[in-house]
Parts: C-alpha cells; structure tokens; sequence
C-alpha cells in the first residue's frame, strides 16, 4: 500500500462544497497540465485538462481473465500548443514519442498546495485521438499489465522444446523479467533447457525491473504456494497473457494485481486473510453502498482438474490428478456445475496430484456457496489502498451471509477493483466478500480464547469448534487453509 494520505488532505474531505483538481504528469515534459489552478505549484501548470474518465477493470474469478485498467485524459488544444506536443516527428518536438510514455494523475482540492496532492493513477500512454469537436486530443493512459499482452518463448519449436522447473510464482516472476536462472536470488529456477542449436536462454517479456512489484510477487509465493513446482514445456512461441490466463491466473485463481505506484505483481484469490493489520472501512468512510449481489454465475459444486500433459509426445492431458464434488448442494440447487480445468504446468512426478487437491478444494469451498461481490464509493481518505489488498468492512446496511442479519463488523474483504470517481473526487471500490464460510489461520501460542477475542481475530484465526461444527456462541466453525 504506497499512497497515504496526509493532514491537509483529509481536512478538507471533511469540508463542504469539495472541488477535485488534477493535473497529469507526462514523463520528459517540463510543465503539468491541469483542470484548474493548482496553488503553490511546484512544476510549472496549465490549465488546459478536462476531468479524466474511466480507469474501471474487471477480474473473472473463475476464468482467470482481467481487463486493463484504461483512463481517458483530454488536453484543450489552445494556440496548437497539444497538437505541437502529438507531433512528435516535427524539428523541435517536445517529445520524441508517447507510445508507452509514462503518465501520472494526481489529484486534490481547490484549497490545497501542490505538496498535498496524491497520485491517483499511474500508467503509460498507449493512443492518442483528436475528439470529434476537433478543439481537443483524448489521451488512453493503461495500467501496466497490458505488457502482457505480447508474445514469449520465441525459440521453442516441437523439435527443440523449451523447458522450465520451478515453483510456480518463480516462474511468473522470470517471464515477467525475462530472466531465467537457476541461481537467481529471488526467484530461482530448478531447471531451465537451452535451445541446442541457437543456444538461447527462454524469451519472456522483458519487464523493465523498476515496473514490478517485486515483495507483493515474494510475499504471494511465500504465503501461498511456496514449494508449488511446475514443469513447464513450449514448443512454440506463446501469448503470455493468453497463457498465463489459462496456466496461472485461472489454475492457481490469481490475477496480476497493479500497485499503487503503478507496478505489477501477483495475487492469489484467497479467503480474505490479512497477512498484517488490515485497513479499516466503516461507515465513516463509506459515502455510497452502490451495489451487493451474489455472483449466481460463479455458483459452481463440481470440481476437476486433469494434468501430466505429454507436450513431446501424445499432446494430450493423461491423468484425471483430483476430482470433486458436493452432491448436496447439486440435489438442493437441482443443477451440476462443473469447474474443468486442465493444467500444462501440473505434473504428478512434481506433486501435481497434492497441489491439484488443494486448488480444487479452495475452489470447492469458495464457490458451492457464490461470493458476493460489493461496490462501495468511499471517501479518498483510502486512498492507501490497492487491488489485492484485504480490508476490514464494518457497515450496519451490509448483510452478514453468516450470521443472515444486517450488519458486518470488522469482516475481512478483498479489493477486486478501484476506480476513482473522477467527477466528485471520491473512490469507487469493488470488494469480494466470501463470508458465507469462515476461514482461519493457525494463531500465535498467545492468542486468548475465543469467547475473549476481538472480532478481528476471529475474522483471522482458527479456533477449534465443538463436535458439531459450531463454537460456544453457536456461530459456524471455521475452515482450516
């Protein structure tokens, strides 16, 4: 979580009669341009933007595919002054191109200095188009994952396949960077093949370093799926978004989460544990309950995952690695839904059938009972937050799918989304909440009874239930992960 908010700032969210300012920041260029006079301007401002649109993305839990986070920015073309900065090919151009140029939009209020304003979106430039009314140039401005979206493994041919090993996260972390290692401090490999007549490394994506978010990669791996090793085999060049979508994001059910400060990384869809203290969402932040509903379509109570997919040879997946389902749920829904996924990376030589059990049990777990997703407007004053990150929820209007009344007090979330609302300067947040069950970790040898514990840690923590499955206060017991 990098952006943080500050006194000045959240002084004047308690205001009445708010105006949002923004100004954008394009690499190289000596001056900002702004949607209204910033006060004690540290960089030179312009007033020539118009309030920024868009930024909203979406994540498919089930599918694994995620949309682009895309931000629309147009310039008024006042004296050519925008139609001077787009002709980067004309003698004395202020730049020498926009393609993939970094942009940054901060945002703040009237009465606020510059050193008050806080970053609202980060990304790089990837179009530029006269608007219809002719007197302007709209700016796409995309968050970084649409780097994504561009071809891998180059070399790789039936002939002379390429071959990685490695635990899972190590190897999306070397795709990322496009470095392969067995030795790399970070994220070693357990065996990477040499194309025997090129003697070439694998290609990945060349991902300059600066834009990963290297310790939200590491603390995923470390929490989730540290000694998950896949073996890995490509016999022709690959869309890394297209395969990792299906291989990793869908398999593993993780998305590649944007930072604050506009880099990638990686996140697991998991029960919404914190692994530190979460940010806290009350009703004072919350300005707007804009919608909850249970996600019917991700309804799903029968589970497989097949593997030891034979690349070199018969190209087809050979063993059924785990099967699953809840006949109960299918008799009382009158419906079986089945999640069938086949996975390139799952082996049963390197465990494929315990990781297999484990990913299709989560699933089982999560979606037998469909999540429900929420979108809040809140304050800016959460503005330290990121997609990824787990929240801790206390409103009375929200139901507590546990409990089946209203009002959810310090309940763990998970941020699927944030947009912000342009227009009126707040933020809009899309949350998962699967509290239809409850999830726990094993708790330090400190922790106090259950009947003693903060609701917080009962939202964390695994407490042992009765024989029945329920604890002393006859709530539900909790599942162990």
């Amino acid at each position: 979580m990098t952006r943080t908010g500050n006194a000045n700032w959240n002084a004047q969210i308690a205001a009445s009669g708010q105006a949002p300012v923004y100004f954008i920041r394009i690499d190289g260029l000596s001056k900002d341009y702004a949607t209204a006079e910033v006060q004690n301007a540290g960089t030179s401002k312009t007033v020539l933007m118009d309030i920024p649109t868009g930024g909203a993305s979406t994540i498919d839990l089930v599918s694994g595919a995620y949309t682009v986070q895309e931000t629309k920015v147009a310039l008024v073309d006042v004296d050519d002054e925008i139609t001077e900065l787009v002709c980067t090919t004309a003698s004395g151009a202020p730049l020498s191109t926009l393609v993939n140029r970094k942009a940054t939009i901060y945002g703040g209020f009237r009465p606020l200095d510059e050193s008050d304003y806080l970053v609202m979106f980060i990304g790089r430039i990837r179009g530029v188009r006269m608007r219809n009314d002719l007197n302007a140039f709209e700016f796409t401005i995309s968050s970084i994952n649409y780097l994504l979206n561009a071809e891998i493994m180059n070399v790789a041919l039936p002939t002379h396949p390429t071959t990685i090993r490695g635990n899972i996260v190590n190897i999306y972390a070397s795709i990322l960077r496009g470095v392969f290692s067995e030795s790399d401090p970070d994220f070693p490999l357990d065996y990477v093949s040499e194309n025997t007549v090129t003697s070439t490394k694998p290609y990945g994506l060349d991902i300059p370093d600066a834009l990963i978010d290297f310790a939200k990669i590491k603390d995923s791996r470390d929490m989730w799926h540290p000694d998950d090793v896949a073996n890995v085999v490509f016999t022709e060049p690959v869309n890394a978004q297209n395969y990792l979508t299906s291989e990793l994001f869908r398999i593993f059910q993780s998305f590649p989460a944007i930072s604050g400060d506009g880099t990638i990384g990686l996140k697991f869809h998991v029960p919404a544990l914190p692994p530190s203290s979460a940010v806290e969402i009350t009703s004072d932040h919350i300005v707007e309950i804009v919608s909850w509903q249970q996600m019917f379509k991700d309804h799903l109570n029968k589970f497989t995952i097949v593997g030891d997919y034979a690349a070199e040879l018969s190209q087809e997946y050979e063993s059924v690695l785990y099967e699953t389902e809840d006949t109960t749920d299918q008799a009382a829904t009158e419906e079986t839904i089945e999640y069938y996924a086949e996975s390139k990376w799952l082996h049963t030589d390197y465990d494929g059938v315990s990781i297999a059990w484990e990913l299709a049990e989560r699933m089982k777990q999560r979606f037998v009972v469909p999540p429900i997703k929420i979108e809040l407007s809140v304050l800016p004053t959460r503005l330290n937050l990121e997609q990824g990150d787990v929240v801790k929820v206390t409103d009375a209007d929200l139901p507590d799918m546990a409990t089946g009344t209203r009002g959810v007090d310090e309940h763990m979330m998970t941020i699927l989304a944030i947009r912000p609302d342009w227009e009126t300067g707040l933020l809009r947040l899309t949350l998962l909440d699967t509290g239809g069950k409850r999830y726990g970790l094993i708790a330090e040898n400190s922790q106090v009874d259950y009947t003693s514990a903060t609701t917080a840690d009962k939202e964390t923590y695994f407490f042992i239930s009765d024989n029945s499955g329920l604890m002393s206060d006859a709530s539900d017991g909790y599942r162990f992960i």
